[in-house]
């Protein structure tokens, strides 16, 4: 039924059962036909979400494999400056981080990692490598104590000159070990310094988030 502008009524204004059905009936079909769509959107976007932020406040020690990077806060020189949680990674040894959390949506697609960053020192036109893995836990897994993370992605970029410029890094994530709605996930990031022909920046790369999206 499609929307009907209201008539301008006047006293003893002439109607027919057609006249009232699309004042009226058509009418408020179409509105009900519109809030409808309106709250499977709303609900889409709030129950169903197709990305997680995680900050420094987020990470985890890493227990083994590689070594784990320092987590810290930026210290705030002046009036009216944040302190913001960090995580430093080194220019010469591969260290890194793991967040834990249950997936809040449903995957569709390939997901990548969006790295927030900056270099703690300058460069000049130097390159910084990241690498990012998936290990997610379903209901029923009966590997809970042994499960492995899935094969690493990785990216190197060429990262700011300037030392404090923020800049983002994304990680396609060709294996995401089928992680479904609900899953406990384990997500690794680290830098990669023992590549040295795609990490050549001088001094730490400090991420300050990082975002799942798996739309």
């Amino acid at each position: 039924m499609a929307w009907t502008t209201p008539a301008a009524l006047t006293a003893f204004t002439a109607s027919s059962a057609a006249w009232m059905n699309a004042q009226l009936k058509g009418n408020m079909e179409y509105l009900k036909t519109t809030l409808d769509a309106l709250i499977v959107t709303v609900a889409g976007i709030t129950a169903d979400p197709k990305s997680v932020v995680l900050t420094a406040r987020d990470a985890m020690f890493i227990v083994s494999d590689i070594a784990t990077a320092g987590i810290e806060v930026t210290e705030a020189s002046g009036t009216d400056k944040p302190s913001i949680p960090c995580i430093k990674m080194d220019d010469t040894t591969d260290e890194g981080v793991e967040f834990h959390f249950r997936l809040p949506g449903t995957p569709s697609g390939t997901a990548s990692l969006k790295i927030e960053y900056y270099m703690a020192g300058a460069n000049s036109n130097k390159k910084v490598k990241f690498g990012a893995q998936i290990a997610a836990l379903s209901d029923t897994d009966t590997n809970a104590t042994a499960k492995a993370l899935a094969t690493q992605d990785t990216v190197s970029l060429v990262c700011p000159d300037a030392a404090g410029t923020v800049d983002e890094a994304t990680i396609t994530l060709s294996d995401a070990d089928s992680m479904a709605k609900g899953d406990f996930v384990t997500l690794r990031l680290q830098r990669v310094p023992s590549d040295t022909t795609n990490d050549t920046a001088a001094g730490d790369a400090v991420v300050i988030s990082v975002s799942l999206d798996y739309a």
